[in-house]
């Protein structure tokens, strides 16, 4: 009883994962399809409650039963087509909720793009009802051949390519797998196949049926034609393809009556159109007018002082038109009863008023380059567009575009000033140039400015930002000199040094980070001091005789101070080893050729640059000594130089190359 009861649940647990793991579902993707036009096309448009073209989205999923929920708005329709659910919504909606009976629920998803109205959407799920369990350790052959051969073709949802006639040969697991194959132009196949086959090829077929036909129209004539409010062109024996689906036409011949009629394009099948004899849908009248005046019809102009010819049926604007003019008009309705003659008067003078203030003033007014009087001042003016420019001597004329109306006063006030052409340059170019906050462009520059104080602002890479108030007095050249950040962004130095007035050479290597500076260097005496005399502890012995000279080694850091693009100078802190190195004079009695001390330094590198990469280095340096060794204390007392090395001032030149 027990094994009995320990094999069923065995069995029960070994079930279990395989058939929860397979009811659940989230979203894959979701994108806007940019070339999809199904949602703006007539016969797959859909308008939703409020009369506005909805949005489409394609759900790709060959399950059925599912409900979705995009709020208040409401879903406008769902229907299935092919291997996919199309879901038309209102436009604007932000997330959608998806409900399954065994898969569950994705709450509240919130799309990741906006959702325009007669847009088309992708969305794909991780979605699928059942387990699929492959046998790895059998496999067979599996062959598939495909029409039309661009289409695409998936098995358990991943592309697989065809080759060039439209065939596949795979090797596969034994069990069942999803088929899907789709095509814009053709109706969509999803259905499932299973290998199970040890012995033969497993071999399937799929051509996909026609999603359009065509539509021709064997007696055009040269009329225009609409499908669904669009403007399709078209010319003789033209053959249109069409997707399937339900499409209103609309042909129309000018003077004629359009033809009209709604036509179901089917798949693979062609639909003829013949719009049989057309309506005249027109009446010639004639309009006169005085004096060769323009004629128009609503806002197309039809003639000059006469007009004769056919105008189709309809209400219209009839009007006569002259430039500065009043136009005189008249509402006329064309049909089969309506008058066959109309005469308009000549349209009348209109005049309004242009009021022209200026400063400073006075200065000459010219309306469409003719001169007209001086301003201040108000001018009567013909109804019209014109052409308006207030001059005045030493300033520069400013222009306008203004259109006078009848009866009315329009007020135009105008500031004349001097205008000159300057260039502004800085050091390095590239700054971008603010003048009273608006912005001028990068030097050099070559702008317009009005004469007068301006404040002008300077920003760019490296410097420091200038904020100034420039006088622009005279169309010149105007240098603008912005101090330095810092010398080099990043980059190491090699100096070579000779230092004064204990006469030593040496050199130097270091680091600019920005306004940062690290170096280490080191000094080599090249004159030797006064003899120095070592007696032992026993007087019998003669004296130990000896010259010195220094080594001295040490590292220092600071922060530099440019003071111009070429020029600028460092306060360093740092510390100095200095070796007393003794040269013995004949015999010796007593060892006293080494010793040392350490000294505390400040110091100032100032650099001028004679090159891009070449600079000139002047140090001025002053050391306190910190620790002597005892030797070094004894020596200092008795030798000048010695103490100098370690304590005091002494000044470095040499040349540095910048990398």
């Amino acid at each position: 009883m027990t094994k009995h009861v320990l094999r069923i649940l065995g069995l029960f647990f070994l079930l279990l994962p395989v058939s929860l793991g397979a009811q659940e579902m989230s979203v894959k993707d979701f994108f806007l399809a940019q070339t999809d036009l199904t949602a703006n096309t007539r016969g797959t448009m859909v308008y939703d409650q409020n009369g506005e073209v909805c949005a489409l989205i394609k759900l790709e999923t060959s399950l059925d039963g599912f409900t979705f929920d995009v709020g208040s708005l409401g879903v406008t329709e769902v229907k299935r087509v092919g291997g996919e659910l199309w879901i038309y919504v209102p436009f604007g909606i932000r997330r959608i909720t998806i409900s399954h009976p065994q898969l569950g629920v994705i709450r509240d998803f919130r799309f990741p793009i906006a959702i325009e109205k007669a847009r088309t959407y992708i969305m794909k799920l991780n979605a699928s009802l059942g387990a699929r369990v492959y046998d790895n350790s059998k496999k067979q052959t599996f062959k598939v051949h495909i029409e039309p051969r661009e289409a695409t073709f998936e098995i358990n949802g991943m592309s697989m390519p065809l080759d060039a006639n439209g065939n596949l040969q795979q090797e596969m697991s034994f069990g069942t797998y999803d088929i899907s194959v789709t095509h814009p132009d053709y109706h969509s196949v999803t259905t499932e196949f299973t290998i199970n086959d040890p012995d033969k090829p497993q071999e399937l077929e799929i051509k996909l049926k026609q999603n359009y036909g065509w539509i021709t129209i064997p007696s055009w004539d040269g009329e225009t034609l609409w499908i669904d409010d669009v403007e399709k062109p078209i010319t003789y024996g033209d053959t249109l393809k069409m997707r399937s689906g339900h499409y209103r036409l609309r042909l129309k011949r000018p003077n004629y009556k359009a033809y009209e009629t709604s036509v179901e394009v089917k798949d693979s099948l062609l639909v003829t159109v013949d719009p049989g004899t057309y309506e005249l849908w027109a009446k010639r009248i004639t309009v006169n007018v005085p004096d060769n005046v323009g004629i128009y019809l609503d806002t197309i102009k039809i003639g000059e002082g006469m007009f004769n010819g056919f105008i189709e049926y309809g209400n219209y604007l009839l009007s006569a038109r002259k430039r500065g003019c009043r136009p005189t008009q008249k509402n006329i309705t064309v049909d089969p009863r309506s008058m066959d003659n109309y005469t308009l008067e000549a349209p009348l003078p209109a005049y309004g008023t242009l009021n022209v203030t200026v400063d400073p003033s006075p200065a000459e007014v010219y309306v469409d380059e003719e001169y007209v009087g001086a301003a201040p001042g108000i001018f009567r003016l013909a109804v019209d567009d014109h052409k308006v420019s207030v001059r005045k001597k030493g300033k520069d004329t400013e222009f306008f575009d203004v259109f006078i109306k009848e009866e009315e006063e329009l007020k135009l006030d105008v500031r004349l000033v001097s205008m000159l052409t300057v260039k502004i340059v800085t050091e390095k170019p590239g700054a971008r140039i603010w003048i009273d906050d608006k912005d001028m462009g990068v030097t050099p520059l070559d702008t317009r400015v009005e004469a007068g104080v301006h404040r002008v602002k300077v920003v760019q890479e490296g410097f420091k930002n200038v904020d100034t108030n420039i006088n622009f007095d005279n169309p010149r050249t105007y240098t603008i000199t912005s101090k330095p950040k810092y010398t080099k962004k990043a980059g190491f130095y090699i100096n070579a040094d000779a230092a004064f007035p204990s006469f030593a050479a040496g050199g130097g290597l270091g680091i600019m980070i920005k306004k940062f500076n690290l170096e280490v260097n080191g000094l080599y005496g090249l004159s030797a001091s006064e003899p120095v005399y070592w007696n032992s502890n026993n007087a019998s012995t003669e004296p130990s005789v000896f010259t010195y000279k220094p080594i001295i080694g040490g590292a220092r850091m600071g922060l530099e101070i440019p003071l111009t693009r070429s020029i600028s100078v460092i306060p360093r802190a740092g510390a100095n080893l200095v070796i007393a190195q003794g040269t013995p004079q004949g015999q010796v009695a007593y060892d006293a050729s080494l010793c040392s001390s350490i000294a505390a330094v400040v110091d100032v590198r100032a650099t001028l640059r004679l090159a891009k990469v070449l600079f000139v280095t002047i140090t001025p340096e002053f050391d306190i000594a910190v620790s002597r060794s005892a030797l070094y204390t004894e020596l200092a007392k008795s030798c000048s130089a010695v103490a100098g090395w370690d304590s005091g001032f002494r000044i470095k030149a040499g040349l540095c190359l910048l990398f």
